[in-house]
């Protein structure tokens, strides 16, 4: 069908390249929700997964130009890929399997890493191959692949957050994805003879999305598995075992019913300190019983804040009746909000507010453990009000690495509280207010008895037993470390003691690895890769013949992929931190990336002014940008500002690369070369830095290293332009 067919709308030609980035951010997406449900992830974890799918797009654009290029094999590698990326997905729920875990057990570190770089080889090495055989299929316009495939990229982030995640399981939404690129195919590219392929892979599709929920059984197995699905915020599962109700949350435990210890432990410390409290807050895990002893309290009215109605919804569903009923209290008021983004609205205050979420095992939840949330919360509290949470513990034993996380969370509650007493046991209750803390079990046991709250498990035995004098002063003990590292929103320190702790329990292994990170300090995490790097750059001038010099144009784009993918994670940590967690706002943002991108290459491929000159001036903006980013991590007022950052890095970068491989491809001919660059450059970013450095040394920390490698790849590329011949004088 020729492009001038009515039919074909000028699309046949540009159809493969759009496609190639509808699915890239599509399936990267799912695949991401995905991955992190069935590894219980976190930053570590997304950051492997995101690293690793970028390192085998290089690889594969590496590769691209070595392999044999067919007009036929090139149509039908996006069907294969599809194939394999439902291979793929079957593997990933089935892992446990062949990794020889438990259902809901977590793997290790390396584990996930591991298979995280043998499931992104399927899904990421075929996409660097298919973007050099667009450019062989455009005839080498390497710009116009790029062009379209962000846009196309734009689109599928556009159709995965409106469209296919708020309605749709992952499985459900990977077969859409994959249904709506057999359509396009079959209206734009030829029809004849991949038409049987085509009908196949729509039957398997249809079939991959009806087998769902029986993969999700299999892997309860042999656990019932009673109901599941894919939320916003994550996949949920109910288990139901001889009476027995639990709740998983991406495979880890949220709550199980009965367990009355749990639910009497977090309510009745914190209430037992001002009985006649009447404005009460609960932010999470109020199923399975905290709101129901809430109300044993007769003059209390709960507002309960649960990010996920989902969550609520399938919970009540298979709860017995009294927990029905108390949910259903006029005394009551349930929302479905972030729990940091309603404190943050809310004015007016509460007497007891309770925070029972997970620990702080990735940074969305770690903002919940802050200075920075800790004085909102103070601001929130009556004068004489009392503030609660749990953190998971150990009875007789506070490990080095426990008390790493215990220690800084206690500090920098004391920051903000005048008063702060620890309840210790298999979970540490924190107890924070500016009145005087009375933690005696007679204390505690004559102000149930007074108001005549029963209990089956705070009983005079128990609370002597858990109150014990030695057992709270080891504790206190712990707490009061020295080496203590306040934990904030632009310095999640806790987060990382928590990756520490979690390679203590489930690979030991692998604690020498974290331990030894921990203890070495900016010298040797942050100044010794950039005097590495420019090291580099110094060695590759002086060793490269005259003949390579124009493989300087390439330099930037390293530490491009670098600067991006290590700002992006920068901006939603801030972003979650400030406005609240919104998941389904990530793909969002990425798709305003995509579209920053577009227009950058879109108008780089208009320019006619001179390209080296052009090229340095966007490596400014760059700098001037990270200075922008800067201000906005201290001061940003308004979401807006972090989708405005997200569209000007997108441009920045599409115009940055179109310009550099403009002049590279001057006098070379590897079209995926510059590719490489860029994505290895974000691999390295995604691998090291969210991982460690942030988590290490802060947000702001991180973006004033990257203006210094900024401005010194900037003056390191200058100066070699002028002492070298590569200067154009003449655009291409």
């Amino acid at each position: 069908m020729p492009d001038t067919h009515p039919r074909s709308m000028g699309l046949r030609n540009s159809s493969p390249s759009l496609l190639l980035g509808f699915l890239a951010l599509a399936i990267q997406v799912i695949f991401l929700r995905e991955f992190s449900a069935y590894f219980q992830g976190n930053e570590l974890t997304f950051g492997f997964c995101l690293g690793s799918w970028l390192l085998w797009v290089g690889i594969g654009s590496l590769l691209g130009p070595r392999l044999p290029y067919h007009r036929q094999r090139f149509f039908r590698a996006y069907y294969f890929y599809l194939l394999s990326t439902m291979a793929v997905f079957g593997l990933l729920r089935l892992s446990r399997f062949l990794l020889g875990l438990q259902p809901g057990e977590p793997a290790s570190l390396l584990t996930i890493l591991l298979a995280a770089l043998v499931y992104c080889f399927f899904l990421g090495l075929p996409l660097g191959v298919l973007f050099v055989w667009n450019v062989y299929y455009l005839r080498g316009q390497v710009e116009k692949v790029y062009l379209q495939e962000a846009l196309g990229s734009f689109i599928g982030g556009l159709t995965v957050y409106f469209f296919t995640l708020p309605y749709l399981s992952n499985w459900q939404s990977l077969s859409l994805i994959g249904l709506l690129t057999c359509l396009l195919s079959l209206l734009f590219w030829p029809p004849s003879e991949q038409l049987w392929l085509k009908l196949g892979l729509i039957i398997l599709l249809i079939l991959f999305a009806w087998s769902d929920l029986a993969v999700e059984k299999l892997y309860w197995s042999p656990f019932s598995l009673a109901a599941s699905k894919d939320s916003l915020y994550g996949k949920l599962g109910v288990i139901t075992s001889a009476g027995q109700i639990t709740l998983y949350s991406n495979h880890a435990l949220f709550f199980s019913f009965p367990d009355p210890e749990k639910a009497e432990e977090i309510i009745h410390f914190t209430l037992s300190q001002n009985p006649q409290a009447h404005r009460i807050l609960l932010v999470g895990g109020g199923l399975g019983g905290p709101v129901r002893e809430i109300l044993k309290y007769p003059f209390t009215q709960v507002d309960y804040v649960e990010i996920d109605p989902e969550l609520i919804r399938l919970g009540l569903h298979y709860l017995p009746a009294e927990e029905r009923q108390a949910f259903s209290s006029a005394r009551v008021n349930l929302k479905f909000l972030d729990g940091r983004a309603f404190l943050q609205k809310h004015k007016g205050q509460y007497e007891v507010i309770i925070i029972n979420l997970p620990d702080p095992i990735n940074a969305q939840l770690n903002r919940f453990y802050t200075l920075d949330f800790f004085r909102l919360v103070k601001k929130r509290l009556a004068p004489q009000g009392i503030f609660a949470f749990r953190l998971s513990s150990s009875e007789n034993y506070i490990s080095p690495e426990r008390q790493l996380l215990l220690s800084s969370i206690c500090n920098t509650l004391l920051h903000v509280f005048h008063q702060v007493k620890v309840v210790p046991g298999g979970s540490n209750i924190f107890l924070a207010s500016e009145k005087t803390i009375h933690l005696e079990a007679s204390s505690i046991l004559d102000t149930l008895q007074r108001n005549k709250i029963t209990t089956q498990f705070l009983t005079e035995n128990y609370l002597k037993n858990r109150l014990n004098f030695l057992r709270m002063e080891m504790l206190n003990q712990a707490l009061q470390a020295k080496n203590y590292r306040l934990n904030t929103d632009l310095t999640p320190v806790c987060y990382f003691f928590s990756a520490l702790l979690w390679s203590k329990q489930f690979s030991p292994q692998e604690t020498p690895i974290f331990t030894y990170l921990a203890r070495r300090g900016r010298r040797w995490l942050l100044d010794l890769p950039l005097i590495l790097f420019f090291i580099f750059l110094g060695l590759f001038w002086l060793f490269s013949r005259t003949s390579q010099k124009s493989s300087l144009w390439l330099i930037p784009l390293t530490y491009l992929g670098f600067t991006s993918i290590v700002t992006e994670i920068v901006l939603i940590i801030s972003f979650q931190a400030r406005f609240g967690y919104l998941y389904h706002a990530i793909a969002l943002l990425f798709s305003t990336f995509m579209l920053g991108l577009f227009l950058g290459a879109w108008l780089s491929q208009k320019t006619s002014r001179n390209l080296a000159a052009h090229l340095f001036l966007l490596l400014a903006s760059l700098i001037i940008s990270l200075i922008f980013i800067l201000w906005l991590l201290h001061y940003g007022p308004n979401p807006l500002f972090y989708y405005g950052a997200f569209l000007l890095l997108g441009y920045l970068g599409g115009d940055i690369f179109i310009t550099a491989t403009r002049l590279y491809l001057q006098s070379q001919t590897h079209v995926g070369l510059s590719y490489t660059f860029d994505l290895l450059g974000s691999f390295a970013g995604a691998i090291g830095v969210s991982s460690v450095i942030i988590p290490l040394f802060g947000l702001s920390q991180v973006i004033n290293y990257l203006i210094i490698l900024n401005s010194g790849g900037l003056i390191f590329l200058f100066w070699s332009s002028r002492t070298r011949s590569i200067f154009p004088h003449k655009t291409r």
